[in-house]
């Protein structure tokens, strides 16, 4: 059967400037300078030397594998490391890794040893570049190193390598599963899938017989029909337990469980459809930061943060703007939250847009991010570019493939994009939902009314699709108050929020809206981000711009409802009460 065993502990731990740690092969024996890091964690916020550091350090950590683990497959697991990663066994080169929000792993059978101390070296750097996905301009924290948990999955050599479950609220549900086999000869299996209620109680079983071939992979389908299905609702997020088991000769040799929820997103026309019947969307955005924890955030500390959004009245959680930790997705799956989950795949220019390197970074992250959480209930959207020049014929040609692959890989979601250039956008026709982000009245002189006018010219060009206006917001320092509410204020937040959702919300054809942001977060330094106000002048091209306003005070966005330890401001009760507004407008369609 199969074992994991986590690796997270202190690590020793060394920056490497000069780029000297290949050339003197650190790989094989850690420098003596070594310092100790507790891993997962951001190196940025374990020492205030490194708050700054961008480049190259290295992780080495002695671990032992327990004899129980001989003649298995045994791989090492890596949830995330930011950005770049090199990964060394006892001196043996295992790969690399691009991307800092996703997993990925290596076989490690023939370099591991057994009963004997092992010695892993990770080269990781956090560079990042006009030709990385995200690039440097993304407007948040470089948080660096290895972020998320490590550990090890022993299997058979004979293994379920992938399972993929897609239901239907009437009940149907198909798994497809997928067996590997590192035998050295062909090998017959039977899988069974067994389907279980909360209650423990088993509900459906099914078995099928699989030939897999030696060193290859093979795919079943196993149909099932469950009598009166459990939904799984905001209100009743109802989870029902799939229990794979692969045998041979009719013992098993590997077993898997995950958690099931019943449920179905679909558009009609305009609408939004969830379980068959019209919502609105009512949401905010969430980056992975916290003052204390910087990404790397305990699952009891982003649980708290849900039930701030659940307080505000908020029903979906837009992942801005990478992928999260599973742990994030596991609260909403359990405590009854839609998530939007994207790849950072933020704020692109045609040149970018046209270079097939990017298209292949962007492909890669969003296939590991869609094999990874494409059994999650709670997500109903996967969002493929944020304000990139998707207006341009690079661009068109980058999300044509972007959403082929999207919907290739999972065709139960609906795919969403949120256009730089709006209505003049030539990509919206190949996603489900349109995104619109403004931020107008905050970065310029427009009027409160400004957002609103852009939906409309949106909406007229593409009259049959469903919008959700999904970015928008103003920054206030928390504790500085004005009778005049002038800008930076709570009071002129409040006001913004009102203004803006008072008048957005009266557009029958809007199928809801997404704060921009759930609390304020750390940003990097802007005198040192030149792409991020280049990126500016272009977003903000033929509009009056408000300088002042692009400013990060304290090296942070400002725009939470919440500061960055949790504190409620003004905002907090005027989004609480046009979120109600918003749920009550949904009932009130529901009825009718």
């Amino acid at each position: 059967m199969r074992q994991e065993a986590l690796l997270n502990g202190f690590w020793s731990f060394i920056t490497d400037e000069k780029e000297i740690g290949k050339a003197k092969k650190w790989f094989e024996k850690a420098p003596k300078e070594v310092g100790d890091h507790y891993v997962p964690g951001c190196w940025n916020l374990q020492d205030p030397k490194y708050f700054r550091y961008e480049g190259v350090a290295w992780y080495f950590n002695k671990f032992h594998v327990s004899q129980d683990m001989k003649n298995k497959k045994i791989d090492i697991i890596f949830e995330a490391v930011h950005y770049y990663s090199e990964v060394w066994l006892n001196g043996k080169y295992l790969g690399k890794h691009t991307g800092g929000f996703t997993r990925f792993n290596f076989d490690i059978t023939k370099v591991v040893q057994i009963g004997k101390p092992n010695i892993l070296a990770v080269r990781v750097d956090s560079r990042l570049s006009e030709t990385t996905m995200p690039v440097p301009g993304s407007d948040w924290f470089n948080y660096s190193g290895i972020v998320r948990d490590v550990r090890l999955l022993a299997t058979g050599k004979v293994y379920c390598s992938d399972i993929y479950v897609k239901t239907k609220i009437d009940g149907r549900i198909k798994a497809i599963v997928e067996c590997t086999n590192k035998l050295a000869s062909n090998q017959d299996v039977t899988v069974t899938v067994a389907i279980c209620n909360k209650e423990l109680e088993q509900v459906a079983e099914k078995s099928m017989n699989l030939s897999v071939k030696s060193n290859a992979s093979g795919k079943t389908e196993l149909d099932f029909k469950l009598d009166k299905p459990h939904l799984w609702e905001l209100s009743d997020p109802y989870l029902y337990k799939v229990h794979v088991s692969v045998k041979k000769y009719g013992e098993a040799i590997d077993k898997l469980s995950i958690d099931m929820g019943i449920r179905e997103i679909s558009t009609r026309g305009l609408q939004i459809l969830f379980n068959g019947r019209p919502i609105k969307i009512h949401g905010v955005s969430r980056h992975e930061d916290h003052p204390q924890f910087g990404r790397t955030i305990p699952q009891s500390a982003i649980y708290k943060d849900y039930q701030l959004a659940k307080d505000l009245n908020a029903n979906m959680i837009r992942l801005a703007h990478y992928p999260h930790d599973p742990k994030e997705i596991e609260v909403a799956n359990n405590i009854g939250m839609f998530v939007m989950e994207e790849i950072p795949n933020a704020f692109l220019m045609k040149p970018q847009l046209a270079d097939k390197k990017m298209l292949e970074l962007a492909k890669q992250q969003l296939r590991e991010l869609i094999m990874r959480d494409r059994n999650n209930p709670s997500i109903i959207f996967w969002g493929l570019a944020i304000e990139c020049e998707t207006e341009t014929v690079p661009g068109m040609k980058f999300m044509k493939e972007l959403t082929e692959l999207a919907r290739e890989l999972d065709d139960t979601r609906l795919l969403l994009h949120a256009a730089l250039a709006l209505d003049k956008d030539k990509s919206y026709k190949y996603v489900d939902v349109m995104g619109v982000n403004t931020f107008d009245a905050w970065y310029n002189d427009m009027p409160f009314t400004a957002p609103g006018i852009f939906l409309d010219r949106v909406h007229k060009k593409f009259p049959n699709k469903p919008i959700i206006f999904t970015s928008h917001g103003a920054d206030s320092i928390y504790g500085l108050h004005s009778r005049e509410k002038v800008m930076w204020s709570e009071e002129f937040q409040a006001e913004y929020i009102q203004k803006i959702g008072d008048d957005v919300i009266k557009r029958d054809y809007l199928s809801g809206e997404c704060i921009w942001h759930l609390m304020d977060f750390r940003v990097m330094k802007q005198s040192e981000n030149k792409y991020f106000l280049k990126f500016l002048d272009l977003g903000m091209r033929n509009r009056k711009k408000n300088y002042q306003y692009l400013k990060r005070p304290g090296e942070y966005n400002l725009k939470g409802i919440v500061d960055t330890f949790r504190r409620p401001k003004l905002v907090y009760k005027v989004v609480q009460d046009l979120y109600k507004r918003w749920d009550d407008l949904e009932k009130k369609l529901n009825r009718s």
